[in-house]
């Protein structure tokens, strides 16, 4: 895929060149998300907060690397992310479903 995206203009905050970008990468920053995530809704809420980490973040961009790296880059971070969030949930369920049938017991041990 080639950088048709003027990365001077996207600096400078110019809205059609981010709507372009977004058009240009939307489909693979999703299908990116989807091969990490489970859920169809789960990948589009990542790939939402990619493009926006994008927005936020591009004045930030060293162009070190292709635009799309560091596009890919941010969408496989937020991916991992929700994952990571999405198991600190559910551990916490699980801990307050134990403690809730009684089976918590960490209060109660004493140490020694």
């Amino acid at each position: 895929m080639g950088e048709a995206i003027d990365i001077g203009v996207l600096k400078a905050g110019d809205e059609a060149a981010f709507r372009a970008l977004v058009e240009m990468y939307q489909d693979r920053v999703f299908n990116t998300c989807l091969g990490f995530l489970e859920f169809l809704e789960e990948a589009e809420d990542a790939a939402q907060e990619t493009f926006m980490e994008v927005y936020h973040a591009v004045q930030h961009f060293r162009e070190e690397a292709k635009l799309s790296t560091w596009i890919y880059r941010i969408a496989m971070t937020k991916a991992l992310m929700a994952i990571s969030k999405k198991r600190r949930k559910k551990g916490f369920a699980v801990f307050l479903l134990q403690r809730k049938r009684g089976k918590w017991v960490g209060a109660n041990k004493r140490c020694g």
